[in-house]
């Protein structure tokens, strides 16, 4: 395309052609700021893609003319009141399109105009985000909530607590759709604001240094999550108290992030703890003791004591199987790492078998091409040598 406009007499920049060493989103936003016009072309994948949600907030901040080409999927919703142009199957703009863009104009026919957005409406948006993003959406909830985030600011104020859990909302499903260094980014400033606004003990803004430590471990910075899971843990227990269902939760996760840094007999001795005590409050039973014995046993076995590790691994597997069914993902996790503690123990025939049978149900339950299938298939290659 970028060749076809050339041709055309239209000078073309796409961000195929940042330099090597330059600050990639530097180089983009100084394009963005600097050109005539704007071509988005719409697919599935850009349509979820958080960048180019972002090069469009940025076009529309400095007035530039937006000219849409729609590749695949459907039109963008936030572009609807500018006319597109169908290039499927992969066909090159036409003549009419390079017109346009060269007058630098792109309106579609005026429509009735639309009746302002409420809270009433917002709110509604708001919860189809949150549908959305329960059900494994984050992608095109995340779109939904920049919308929301602007309006409710403009609507309620930008201090409000609806607007500032709908970029609680945001910075989530941002960072569950995989982009942790942004979700870190707007979690900070949740923080801040919550801080201000809410005062620092509400429970809201607990939830939302939860959720940033959450994505700074996630996006790879054991010590800093650490850091921060400590400071909430002593914020959670004397604010909600000790058994609280969340600072149960930060007190696992502080746990978990400790055993990654390398410091497993600490680990260990945490897991213990949140162990009888999840078990004490929840019950032996709920979906969360079940997970932190499972992360005990892990950090047992990672320590060296293999044995041990497979014995309440053993355990876990058995009482996962009752629980949440044999098929459940977290029971076939389990069984992985009992059979890799056996298999480090010493005993790789019995190993073997275990991971022949685990990759024998994984294909059959998640399919062959799942990462989870990938890894068991690698150890049991490895045990079964």
């Amino acid at each position: 395309m970028a060749e076809h406009l050339t041709a055309a007499g239209v000078e073309v920049w796409f961000d195929r052609q940042v330099i090597t060493g330059d600050r990639w989103a530097m180089v983009i936003e100084q394009q963005i700021d600097t050109c005539a016009a704007f071509v988005v072309v719409m697919s599935p994948a850009s349509n979820s893609s958080v960048w180019v949600d972002r090069e469009i907030d940025q076009a529309e901040l400095n007035g530039k003319q937006i000219f849409p080409l729609l590749l695949g999927g459907r039109r963008f919703f936030r572009l609807a009141n500018l006319q597109f142009e169908d290039v499927t199957d992969g066909r090159m703009p036409t003549a009419g399109f390079t017109t346009r863009l060269r007058g630098g104009q792109n309106t579609a026919p005026p429509a009735p105009a639309a009746a302002p957005v409420d809270a009433k409406t917002l709110t509604r948006q708001h919860n189809d985000a949150v549908r959305m993003f329960e059900r494994g959406d984050y992608a095109e909830a995340a779109d939904l909530l920049h919308h929301v985030v602007a309006d409710r600011a403009r609507v309620l104020g930008a201090d409000h607590p609806k607007t500032l859990n709908s970029r609680h909302n945001l910075a989530y499903s941002i960072g569950q759709s995989g982009d942790r260094a942004e979700a870190v980014r707007l979690f900070r400033a949740v923080v801040a604001d919550r801080t201000r606004v809410l005062g620092a003990d509400h429970s809201d803004t607990l939830d939302s240094r939860h959720y940033l430590a959450y994505n700074v471990s996630e996006g790879g910075d054991r010590a800093e999550a650490t850091r921060l899971y400590r400071a909430l843990v002593a914020d959670r227990t004397r604010v909600l108290g000790a058994d609280h269902f969340d600072t149960l939760t930060s007190r696992h996760n502080l746990a978990h992030n400790i055993g990654w840094g390398g410091d497993r007999a600490e680990a260990v001795r945490l897991f213990r703890a949140v162990v009888a005590d999840r078990t004490r409050v929840l019950g032996a039973d709920h979906s969360n003791t079940l997970n932190s014995r499972h992360n005990l046993a892990h950090n047992i076995g990672e320590g060296g004591d293999r044995a041990e590790a497979a014995r309440l691994f053993r355990a876990v597997v058995a009482d996962r199987t009752r629980v949440l069914g044999a098929d459940h993902p977290d029971t076939l996790t389990s069984r992985h790492n009992l059979a890799h503690n056996i298999g480090k123990g010493g005993d790789r025939a019995e190993a073997a078998r275990l991971f022949r049978a685990l990759v024998a149900d994984r294909i059959r339950v998640q399919g062959a091409a799942h990462p989870s299938t990938e890894v068991s298939r690698e150890y049991l290659k490895y045990y079964d040598a």
